[in-house]
């Protein structure tokens, strides 16, 4: 059969009862993803809910697996791409031009040369230098200068101008250069706190502001990741609502947001296989064929905690200080920093991972000869009607498999990504 379908879910079915399924049947050998296009779904939708006029842009970086680009692809979501790969990808789905921001502030000129070949026009600048590439390889585009709300000190700040006198040069010499700069994106921090979003905003409004003594007139803010799945409920929503509005016409001004984690976070599990272990006084130490450098990175590079449980659960047995490892010999290989309290274990049992959605598959590397978990993807069939469609980005019926047979439970266990045609 061939891979890459996505298959619906059965009436009484949910992503648990299908990974059972799977580990089950015993022909799956190694560890996989599973992803929940309906999550994906549900939580656009909740963004839609709140942000009504703001549309979204997914970070492609965050998780650039074939089903998730698919999914957001079909319902008309627009693209941050950082590389010429980034872009490949998103416009082999058909994605039209207009619809991707080549967001790197620091583009290689080769990758220029791609976006302006296929027709890609928004891009970002923070720097004098990325203005003369831009003027030579991509003139007709429309530029966003990227900014820095706080002032942080130079060598530990990657991306984005902050100081006024820094702004105005850049505008100055966009300005002699005949560039057409739009409007403004603000530098994503990786710990952002809602209540200083209103004094971001203030910041940006004097950026406009500046703008205009050159002549510009900005028509386009970029608000970055600043909607991350922490921030749910309606009381931040109104207060980021209220912030955009206070400083910002949305009818003169095309308000746009980059998101990632709060997309794809929930959506994914990663299911892992134990194949060894080892016993320590009431210790238990488990290897694992996933880790951090195949598919479990976050809980290093960001000490993202992950929740883990067994997929054969016993809610009454006892549990023992538990230690998981991952497959390769680097001893840092270790998935929970702090000792967890699992019930017992034995090889060959499975356990799931949860919200593994964000910076993990983007962030594999093949080390020790481990690859990268496939990916089995879901769908519920009342969320089909916000993907179906004859023309490409929508998908098309022939993606979808449905019925109990088990060969369905397989048809998506293949690479995540999306190839060369």
């Amino acid at each position: 059969m061939e891979n890459n379908k996505i298959q619906i879910l059965e009436e009484k079915e949910d992503v648990y009862s299908v990974i059972r399924k799977i580990v089950g049947d015993g022909r799956q050998k190694n560890g996989f993803c599973l992803c929940d296009a309906s999550e994906i779904i549900k939580n656009y939708l909740n963004w839609k809910i709140n942000f009504a006029h703001i549309p979204v842009f997914y970070m492609v970086k965050c998780n650039e697996s074939r089903i998730v680009l698919e999914t957001l692809a079909a319902m008309d979501v627009g693209f941050s791409c950082v590389s010429q790969e980034e872009i490949r990808r998103v416009l082999s789905l058909g994605v039209p031009a207009d619809k991707i921001i080549f967001a790197n502030p620091t583009k290689k000129i080769s990758h220029l040369v791609y976006a302006s070949g296929n027709g890609v026009t928004f891009t970002s600048f923070d720097n004098e230098e990325e203005l003369y590439k831009i003027k030579r390889y991509l003139s007709s585009g429309k530029l966003i200068l990227r900014v820095e709300s706080e002032k942080k000190d130079i060598y530990s700040r990657k991306f984005g101008v902050h100081s006024e006198e820094d702004i105005k040069h850049l505008l100055r010499v966009a300005k002699s250069l005949d560039l057409n700069v739009i409007g403004v994106s603000i530098a994503m921090e990786s710990e952002y706190n809602i209540e200083n979003f209103s004094t971001k905003m203030e910041f940006v409004r004097k950026v406009f502001s500046i703008a205009s003594l050159f002549n510009y007139h900005f028509t386009f803010l970029d608000i970055g990741e600043m909607y991350q799945k922490k921030y749910s409920c309606s009381k931040d929503s109104q207060v980021l609502n209220e912030a955009i509005n206070t400083y910002f016409d949305s009818t003169s001004v095309q308000i746009v947001a980059e998101l990632g984690e709060y997309l794809v976070d929930s959506a994914f599990k990663v299911i892992s296989n134990i194949h060894s272990r080892r016993i320590k006084d009431d210790t238990r130490m488990y290897h694992l064929d996933i880790g951090i450098y195949n598919g479990l990175a976050p809980s290093v590079l960001f000490k993202k905690p992950f929740v883990c449980n067994p997929v054969k659960e016993q809610p009454e047995s006892q549990v023992f200080p538990s230690i998981l490892w991952g497959p390769t010999c680097d001893s840092t290989d270790k998935i929970t920093k702090e000792v967890d309290y699992l019930q017992e274990m034995e090889v060959g049992d499975w356990v799931i991972f949860e919200d593994t959605g964000a910076n993990t598959l983007s962030i594999t590397y093949d080390f020790n000869g481990f690859k990268l978990p496939n990916v089995h993807s879901v769908i519920k069939n009342n969320d089909l009607i916000y993907v179906i469609g004859d023309d490409a980005p929508r998908l098309a019926r022939t993606k979808f498999v449905h019925g109990s047979s088990i060969d369905n439970y397989f048809t998506g266990l293949t690479t995540p990504y999306v190839q060369d045609s």
